[in-house]
């Protein structure tokens, strides 16, 4: 072999070691367009996918076809049930799915998704999903903030976010102490139409394990999805439909702590001082 030709592929390969870690991943951060060429693309933990020139503000609207948003809740817990207030507050991990044509899928990635870069969270568009009659909406920021993103072999972009909301409730104690209270949290785009977003539960839509926390005085007994998509009269001219999902959380009180907490002190006669 030439002693020039060796000296240079000696130096490629020396240069293509010192890129990489351990594990084989590179040490520095490709760009997309590197990414998506097989010849410049190499084996990396996270990876950056946005195109040079990409808009997030821009929608991947298709014309005269919906995007599909899928939706779903992951609920941790049920931290409190305010009836002075008529709120309650959920810890939650909130999931949305969506399609991104013009994300290039890393061609030498050869597993079925890749984890994103962090900072491409606040640069890739998110679908305007807000929670109706919420009263608070909290991030989780310790130690970083709770949000990543992932990207599918079919460019389906899957965003994952701890989120932690206070939601109007309208309490109903007709049947006090008996009663069985229903309160929804519903989720809808606030820009787009169901024309342009249509929002909906992937399977199974809602998770949650209530065996692992305990609210005082209620227990609940179901989340329930549905859809509650509507129509509205835009400005009095024309009807726009507008597309909406709802999870249903129905709490039963539980007698026994009113019983025991509340009735009981105000029957039993108290000892003379």
């Amino acid at each position: 072999m030439d002693k020039t030709l060796w000296v240079i592929l000696t130096c490629l390969q020396l240069k293509l070691l010192l890129a990489q870690d351990d594990e084989g991943y590179s040490r520095t951060f490709l760009t997309a367009e590197e990414n998506a060429n097989q010849t410049t693309c190499r084996s990396q933990a996270l990876y950056k996918v946005l195109p040079e020139g990409y808009d997030k503000e821009m929608p991947p609207l298709v014309k005269g076809k919906a995007l599909s948003v899928y939706v779903f809740f992951w609920i941790i817990s049920v931290t409190e049930i305010n009836e002075m207030t008529q709120d309650f507050t959920v810890d939650m991990y909130f999931r949305m799915h969506w399609t991104d044509f013009r994300i290039t899928y890393p061609a030498c990635e050869e597993s079925s998704f890749v984890i994103l870069d962090r900072e491409q969270i606040d640069q890739i568009w998110v679908p305007d999903i807000y929670f109706i009659q919420s009263k608070r909406s909290n991030r989780h920021e310790v130690v970083r903030r709770n949000a990543g993103l992932k990207l599918t072999r079919n460019n389906e972009v899957q965003f994952s976010e701890r989120l932690t909301i206070t939601k109007f409730c309208a309490f109903d104690f007709r049947f006090f102490p008996l009663d069985r209270q229903a309160c929804s949290l519903a989720v809808e785009s606030y820009d787009f139409s169901g024309s342009e977003i249509h929002v909906s539960f992937k399977e199974p839509g809602i998770y949650l394990d209530n065996s692992k926390f305990k609210i005082p005085q209620y227990h609940l007994s179901m989340v329930n999805p549905h859809d509650c998509s509507y129509q509205y009269l835009h400005e009095g001219m024309y009807r726009v439909n507008q597309s909406c999902i709802r999870a249903d959380f129905v709490f039963d009180r539980q007698f026994s702590y009113y019983f025991i907490q509340m009735y009981l002190p105000s029957v039993v006669p108290l000892e003379d001082l």
